[in-house]
């Protein structure tokens, strides 16, 4: 006499198959986790690149505004006035109109 157990196939079919998928779920989310991670790494260290850059450009930006104040000082441009044979006037006379 032959005994036929249709539903132990399909209950065995069934549990390999959330077996395979919770496995494959397991490596989705892994592999989500470590691109994350990586992503917020790379930017930990953009975030460093540009802070030291804003530092240089700070710096950099210091030293262009005292060199310009070198330049625009009354004394070095004394100096570049006397190079062009420029005369201070002591006493200006200016042109007035009637308007």
């Amino acid at each position: 006499m032959t005994i036929i157990e249709p539903n132990k196939n399909i209950k065995k079919k069934q549990s390999n198959l959330m077996l395979v998928g919770s496995i494959a779920a397991l490596l989705g989310v892994a592999l989500w986790t470590i691109v994350v991670y990586n992503q917020t790494v790379t930017l930990g260290h953009k975030f460093s690149e540009a802070k030291n850059q804003l530092q240089e450009l700070t710096s950099r930006n210091a030293e262009l505004k005292n060199n310009s104040y070198q330049v625009m000082d009354t004394k070095s441009l004394n100096g570049v006035a006397r190079e062009f044979g420029l005369v201070k006037v002591e006493n200006p006379e200016y042109l007035e109109t009637d308007l």
